[in-house]
This record gives structure tokens, C-alpha cells and sequence, in this order.
């Protein structure tokens, strides 16, 4: 769903769940890594402002595991998610399509709602970037204190674009300052 019809639910009183990272993020996780596509994504944290939504951070420990790489067909996945929004991860799994068991399963670790004050027309840099800051911080905090009992201790939580933009020879990222 676009921002529009995110905006007209939660004006109607209905509670999102929203993942950041989208297309982009489904074409470059990579398996085995604790990873998440979040700092190149701060609309949502506009969103949130200009109707005073929580924020809830989620992380789901075991989803790196379902799928293996298919390095390949990366440049491809990623061209699709880019410019068309189409969101054909380069990966297989267990007969080729179905996912892999993950040696603790899936599960879904739920951290503390972030309160957010409404603000009509938010700034950028005053009010997203610091609630940006602050969402990531708490994603981050929920990951390093539950990874230990799921099975990633050792594996330190990166944000894929991170990775994107070292392969690629980047700095922070096209859209790092993209504001919607």
C-alpha cells in the first residue's frame, strides 16, 4: 500500500504494520545474516509524526534462514526492486522453492511502542531524522538483547544497504536523504 492509503487507515483509527525495508530489502537480504533495511527508510517515521502513531520495533529472528543466495541473479532482483518495484528475491530453498527450516524456527520478538506526538507538517531534520534515530536504536537494542536465546550470538545486527553500498563502492546511499 502506498502512503496515501496508510494515511487514510490510520485517520480512520487502524493500526499498521508497516516493513520498511520492501522490495529493496527482499533483494538484498542474505542468508545467515542478521539484517534489516531500515536506514535508507524514514518515511514511515513521517508518517508516524503527522498522525501520532507508536512506532513498535519488530525483529523476526530465523528469516535469514529461510532462503539461501543466489548471488547471480542479485544485480537482477535488485534493477527489478529499483525501477519497477517488483520484489523477486534471488534465493531458493528446499526443492528449490519452499523455504528452509530455520534451526530455532521463526519468531517474532516484539520491543516497547516508541510514543509519537502528533505534528502537523513535520521537519525533516527536527523531527524524522531524531525519531529515525531513536526507531533504530530500539530495533537494535530488541535484536542484541533477545539474539542470545534465538541463536545469533556472534552475528551482529547490519542494515543491508550498508552492505549495498560497500559492494558498490557507495558512500550513504542514493536515497539517504530522500523525504518520502
Amino acid at each position: 500500500a502506498g502512503k496515501e492509503t496508510a494515511a487514510n487507515a490510520l485517520e480512520g483509527g487502524i493500526s499498521l504494520t508497516v516493513v520498511p525495508g520492501g522490495v529493496m530489502g527482499q533483494a538484498l537480504t542474505q542468508h545467515g545474516k542478521a539484517g534489516m533495511y531500515v536506514k535508507n527508510r524514514k518515511g514511515f517515521c513521517k508518517l508516524a509524526l503527522e498522525h501520532g502513531a507508536a512506532l513498535v520495533p519488530v525483529y523476526i529472528f530465523g528469516e535469514t534462514h529461510l532462503t539461501k543466495d543466489l548471488s547471480v541473479m542479485r544485480p537482477v532482483s535488485k534493477f527489478l526492486a529499483q525501477n519497477l518495484w517488483i520484489g523477486i528475491p534471488p534465493q531458493y530453498g528446499s526443492y528449490g522453492f519452499l523455504p528452509f527450516k530455520p534451526p530455532k524456527g521463526l519468531v517474532a520478538v516484539v520491543g516497547k511502542p516508541i510514543a509519537v506526538k502528533k505534528t502537523e507538517n513535520p521537519d525533516w531534520e527536527k523531527d524524522v531524522i531524531p525519531l529515525h534515530a531513536k526507531f533504530l536504536a530500539a530495533l537494535e537494542k530488541l535484536y542484541n538483547d533477545n539474539r542470545k536465546e534465538y541463536g545469533y550470538e556472534g552475528i551482529p545486527l547490519v542494515d543491508f544497504a550498508d552492505l549495498e553500498n560497500k559492494v558498490a563502492g557507495a558512500g550513504s546511499g542514493a536515497d539517504a536523504k530522500k523525504k518520502d
